[in-house]
């Protein structure tokens, strides 16, 4: 009898011991929750802003994704015990993150080129949405 009540924990343990585990949040929501929590960091530290406003833009992230910090929390543990994909998913990050840096100093050196270019952008857009909208001066 002690040897069958062995052998079914031996079982047990083994069986429990190979379950995969997967992560509580899709690889992709986390990785965008992630990218947003980082935009929420810099913009506390950029604009010097207390932890409340912290905390809120936070909260808004968990509604936005149907997440909450348990839920986080469960998928953290689960990428420090997979390393690798979470190196996969902050190279995501960068390279996304990277792409906006980029586009942001093309548009804003876009703005700040000279005026003139500036009004013929503005005249040339206007004169397409007049045209685009059939108005007349």
């Amino acid at each position: 009898m002690k040897i069958k009540i062995f052998i079914f924990l031996g079982l047990l343990f083994m069986v429990a011991c190979q379950s995969k585990s997967k992560p509580a949040i899709d690889p992709e929501t986390y990785k965008n929750i992630l990218k947003e929590i980082i935009l929420v960091d810099l913009v506390q530290k950029n604009l010097e802003t207390k932890d409340t406003l912290h905390s809120n833009l936070i909260t808004l992230v968990y509604k936005k994704y149907h997440v909450d910090s348990l839920q986080l929390k469960k998928n953290t543990s689960y990428y420090t015990e997979h390393p690798d994909e979470l190196e996969q998913i902050y190279q995501q990050i960068y390279t996304e993150l990277k792409q906006e840096a980029d586009s942001l100093s093309k548009l804003k050196s876009f703005l700040n080129s000279s005026t003139k270019t500036e009004s013929k952008v503005i005249k040339v857009s206007k004169k397409t949405v007049q045209k685009g909208l059939h108005i007349n001066n």
